[in-house]
């Protein structure tokens, strides 16, 4: 069982990731930045941040968590087919899950 930290300001997402997770202890934050804040105070096995949210975006919140983990796996979750895995891998993120995305997928994430 390992600890997810997720940031998802749409809640019907956020519950799908919570329900695909079971098993696992999953942490949610509403935008970016309580995402940085949970994870400079408690750390987290896995982080998902999606890419578009208010306060501070997917991007924003990878680069402060970055400065904190080098190590942490960062996956992006977003609904955007308009930007290239070269982009996410320059913020720092080790990939991305393209909404929707498959139950499969996303366990997968959690069992490496």
């Amino acid at each position: 069982m390992i600890k997810i930290l997720v940031a998802e300001d749409d809640e019907l997402v956020r519950d799908y990731v919570i329900r695909a997770l079971k098993g696992h202890v999953v942490v949610t934050a509403w935008n970016g930045a309580a995402a940085v804040e949970y994870f400079r105070k408690y750390g987290a096995d896995l982080v998902l941040l999606d890419h578009d949210m208010p306060v501070m975006n997917g991007d924003e919140a990878c680069r402060e968590i970055r400065k904190l983990s080098a190590d942490v796996p960062i996956f992006s979750i977003s609904g955007r087919d308009d930007i290239r895995e070269e982009v996410f891998k320059e913020v720092g993120f080790n990939g991305q899950l393209r909404k929707p995305f498959e139950l499969g997928k996303l366990r997968a994430l959690a069992e490496e």
